[in-house]
Formats: structure tokens, C-alpha cells, sequence
């Protein structure tokens, strides 16, 4: 059964198409059916935001420092629900 759907929204400036290209940054929408309760659309706007944290706000996943020559490399990130 379809909740809904998320949509990333096109640029639809020249200064979006840079801020996109710029920064991590990305704009989208998220469309539910209107008949749906207001605590499942709650619930699905929360994971929406808490998808966007976990995959894409993922500052440091790959950082080399050529000074010293390291590399450090984040692959996942982990949450504990209840504790």
C-alpha cells in the first residue's frame, strides 16, 4: 500500500543550481494521501528527517589530511532506539 512519496525538487535558478552544486544542500517534498491520519504523517515527516540526518548530512565521511597523510573514512553510523 502507498503512504507517500518523496521527491527531490529540481533548480529552477541559477543561484539554486549553485547552491546545489556548492554544498551538500537539496530540496525536497514529501507528498502523503489526505486521507491519512495526522500521527502517520507525523511519523513519516520524522523519518524523513531522521533518513536525511543518517545518509546525507554526512559531513567528515571521507577527510585526507595530506600534511600528515592520514585518511579517515566514516561507513555507517549507528542508533540505539530506548536507551
Amino acid at each position: 500500500r502507498k503512504m507517500g512519496r518523496i521527491v527531490k525538487e529540481a533548480p529552477e535558478a541559477l543561484s539554486q543550481v549553485a547552491k546545489e552544486l556548492a554544498t551538500d544542500a537539496d530540496n525536497f517534498t514529501l507528498y502523503v494521501n489526505k486521507s491519512m491520519h495526522p500521527k502517520t504523517k507525523g511519523t513519516m515527516l520524522a523519518a524523513l528527517h531522521l533518513i536525511d540526518y543518517m545518509f546525507f548530512e554526512n559531513e567528515g565521511d571521507a577527510n585526507c589530511d595530506l600534511v600528515n597523510k592520514r585518511c579517515k573514512f566514516k561507513c555507517c553510523d549507528l542508533y540505539c532506539f530506548g536507551c
